[in-house]
């Protein structure tokens, strides 16, 4: 298919607070089975779901270009996924480079392009069009409350019923979008801590590398309590994550920190999917009725 985006509008989600990942969800009908296929441009970067499972192990996704002069599309198979009747589509949005927030050396937060995220999509099957972004689509604040590509996420799991509202038909980046063709970030390894470090508090882990990617935690507690994950390749000589040569490129008090407040219902399992860090040493600090069961790290690769 030469153009899949003839019936599609770019849409975003209106009075979405900006550091806050909007949701967007649409549905479909289809045959299972059928070979359905995804067309999605989801600027800055985008995770999918149909009928609750996510469609791909793809990170930071799509791949990040001049906004105003190339903008990325990815063409994802449905039919693992599709099911008879009514099948539902999420997609969730992270700011990436497309909206940086923050202020860093290299002034993203003042690029040409940076507006609200947004996205643009159609589902097809056997060539005829099944579902089209536009105003018809529901969109809402997700529990992803705050999400920057390098000063880290915080989601809180307790944000379960969503406030959903009409979509907003918004102009395009401005860019000619073109289909990705390289190959796309994906976690490489995960690495168990070699070691924590020794009188440290709250816990180091030491994962024996420098690696870049997140960390994936298994955690059980009771609702509201909270884990803190400070990122960092240097420790200092009395035990702590230095941040000294991180101050000079990214100008905020908030750097390479990921947040997950627990929704109290049995083991909660969870990781970032918007941003990534450069580190060797995990600072991971509990708050509140919380018991941490593991802690790996994620490395990932293009």
């Amino acid at each position: 298919m030469q153009y899949p985006f003839e019936n599609a509008h770019w849409i975003s989600c209106p009075d979405c607070p900006a550091d806050t990942a909007p949701v967007f969800r649409a549905e479909f009908d289809c045959s299972a089975g059928a070979d359905a296929v995804l067309y999605l441009s989801g600027v800055g970067f985008e995770t999918v779901s149909l009928n609750g499972q996510e469609l791909d192990d793809e990170l930071l996704s799509p791949a990040f270009s001049r906004y105003d002069k190339t903008v990325y599309y990815r063409e994802l198979s449905l039919k693992p996924y599709v099911r008879e009747g009514g099948n539902r589509l999420e997609i969730t949005l992270g700011n990436g480079w497309f909206n940086q927030q923050q202020e860093d050396a290299w002034q993203f937060e003042h690029a040409i392009w940076k507006a609200s995220p947004r996205l643009v999509c159609a589902v097809y099957c056997g060539g005829k069009c099944l579902l089209a972004s536009g105003s018809d689509w529901l969109c809402a604040p997700s529990g992803t409350v705050f999400n920057s590509l390098r000063c880290g996420e915080t989601c809180d799991a307790r944000i379960e019923e969503l406030n959903w509202h009409a979509a907003r038909v918004m102009p395009p980046p401005g860019g000619r979008l073109r289909r990705q063709t390289i190959d796309p970030i994906r976690v490489r390894r995960t690495y168990a801590p070699i070691c924590t470090v020794p009188f440290a508090s709250p816990t180091i882990y030491d994962f024996g590398i420098n690696l870049s990617g997140n960390v994936e935690i298994c955690v059980e507690g009771a609702k509201g309590s909270r884990v803190d994950i400070f990122y960092s390749e240097l420790i200092t000589i009395n035990g702590r994550v230095s941040r000294e040569l991180i101050a000079a490129h990214v100008h905020s008090q908030r750097f390479q920190q990921d947040t997950y407040i627990l929704k109290g219902e049995g083991q909660e399992t969870w990781h970032s999917k918007f941003g990534y860090n450069g580190f060797r040493y995990a600072c991971v600090r509990t708050t509140g009725d919380c018991r941490l069961l593991s802690v790996h790290a994620r490395q990932t690769t293009g």
